[in-house]
């Protein structure tokens, strides 16, 4: 493997790494984690269109120093042109998404791109070193956005339980309030019958009511 591309390749594996939430909360940087989501997010969508590029660069490389060839090889290196710009055009619709499915989107999206250059390897369009160091990256970076992911995941069913148990809490706390208040209504009714009960005894007995 060629010191410079795995060098470069590993190196653009830190933002993905760096900019997780769960490194963020050990290194005591809460308040960044919704902004270098995004980020993130943003710079997985860069890569995934750096790797459909690749593609229209070998595609030109092909056409420029390889004699026209069949109607099927043409046709080949159509697909290819065609091929590079799927991920940029799949990024976009993934970036306007919220850190929890964005960052799920674009992990797809680079599974999806190393499935392909898989296949073109197998073809004998892409060396092998490349291949082996897409392999790793590729690992890195999906792991990094789908850490993004759970966490996102994790915290909307925090809130959601929360929030269920605040709505428990206050129901019960009404219902509560509507049985005490029951009970001293009827509290109320039964001082008024027993003040009745007396004067109907008063009455009888020719004496005055007791107030």
């Amino acid at each position: 493997m060629p010191v410079y591309p795995k060098l470069l390749g590993f190196a653009g594996a830190i933002p993905f790494l760096t900019l997780t939430p769960q490194l963020l909360t050990a290194a005591g940087m809460p308040d960044l984690i919704d902004y270098c989501a995004r980020m993130q997010q943003v710079y997985g969508g860069s890569i995934v269109t750096f790797l459909g590029a690749v593609h229209w660069g070998l595609a030109m490389q092909s056409q420029t120093i390889v004699a026209p060839g069949t109607r099927k090889a043409q046709g080949a290196l159509n697909e290819r042109y065609v091929w590079s710009v799927v991920p940029s055009l799949a990024a976009v619709p993934a970036l306007l998404l919220e850190p929890a499915q964005g960052s799920l989107a674009i992990s797809c999206l680079l599974a999806i791109c190393y499935m392909s250059d898989s296949s073109y390897f197998k073809h004998g369009y892409l060396p092998a070193w490349y291949m082996s160091l897409r392999g790793y990256l590729t690992v890195l970076s999906m792991m990094s956005m789908l850490a993004t992911t759970t966490y996102y995941l994790k915290r909307d069913l925090d809130r959601a339980r929360r929030r269920m148990e605040e709505e428990d809490a206050q129901r019960a706390a009404r219902m509560e309030a509507r049985a005490a208040g029951l009970g001293g209504e009827a509290a109320v009714g039964g001082l008024a019958a027993a003040a009745g009960a007396s004067g109907a005894v008063a009455a009888a007995a020719g004496l005055p009511a007791k107030r």
